[in-house]
């Protein structure tokens, strides 16, 4: 994980606020880019979106916070497509097409 990515990561599981290069928090969402890919919902559950944009930062970004809430998950291509990964479940691929609950804070 890039020391970017945790120390934003960091700040948003905190709930502070942190902005490093592309990417910031509110403690609340991550954005990238102005993406939002990361939020809490009104039930205090993270849900991640990669906002249409497959691409290896924002893995990389979503990664990293699954690393710290969720570490059997992880966001992989195949084939140009995007998917959920979950090692607890045979490494089973979901496509990842919208929002995705990961877990809560």
């Amino acid at each position: 994980m890039r020391k970017l990515t945790k120390e934003v990561v960091k700040a948003f599981l905190n709930g502070n606020k942190k902005t490093k290069g592309n990417t910031s928090t509110d403690g609340q969402s991550i954005w990238l880019h102005g993406n939002q890919i990361v939020e809490t919902n009104q039930d205090g559950k993270i849900v991640i979106n990669n906002c249409g944009w497959g691409t290896v930062t924002t893995r990389e970004r979503l990664n990293g916070l699954l690393n710290e809430i969720a570490p059997h998950l992880g966001v992989v291509q195949r084939n140009f497509d995007q998917y959920i990964q979950d090692s607890n479940n045979d490494y089973k691929l979901t496509p990842f097409e919208g929002d995705y609950i990961v877990g809560s804070k």
